[in-house]
């Protein structure tokens, strides 16, 4: 924000989330989990995630890691895509989980930095389920 000058910017940057997309429906194994955020000034966004899967038969819930964020700095207050790369272990167990018609959920923390130094959070909740296969009726070939 625009601060007069001697005085010390001590406000972190408010970060929002741009698309509203909470459900992804996914044919194919996705190996990318993508989020657009804004900054309310010049920052530098970087994001960590985990997969959550829940395991059949059982109240218990097991997580793989998603690969970090590094982040990029902007010079204004712009829209940046944040792409966090699902690795191996996360996509062979969402594979797994799509295979038995179940999904997982994406936990990702978004955090916001300016040059002052000052940081914000933000945390988002993405569902990814495989979707519904569709079934082809055979035609009768006269």
């Amino acid at each position: 924000p625009n601060t007069v000058p001697g005085t010390v910017d001590k406000t972190g940057p408010k970060i929002t989330r741009i698309a509203k997309v909470k459900r992804v429906l996914f044919h194919e194994t996705p190996t990318v989990v993508r989020l657009k955020v804004r900054c309310s000034e010049a920052c530098r966004v970087t994001a960590t995630g985990r997969l959550s899967f829940s395991v059949p038969g059982t109240k218990r819930k097991t997580d793989r890691t998603i690969h970090r964020y590094p982040g990029r700095k902007t010079a204004s207050a712009k829209t940046q895509t944040v792409t966090l790369h699902l690795g191996t272990k996360a996509r062979r167990a969402l594979a797994h989980a799509a295979k038995a018609g179940r999904g997982a959920n994406a936990f990702i923390v978004v955090t916001a930095s300016d040059a002052a130094g000052n940081t914000s959070k933000l945390n988002a909740q993405i569902t990814l389920k495989p979707a519904e296969k569709q079934r082809h009726e055979k035609k009768a070939h006269v």
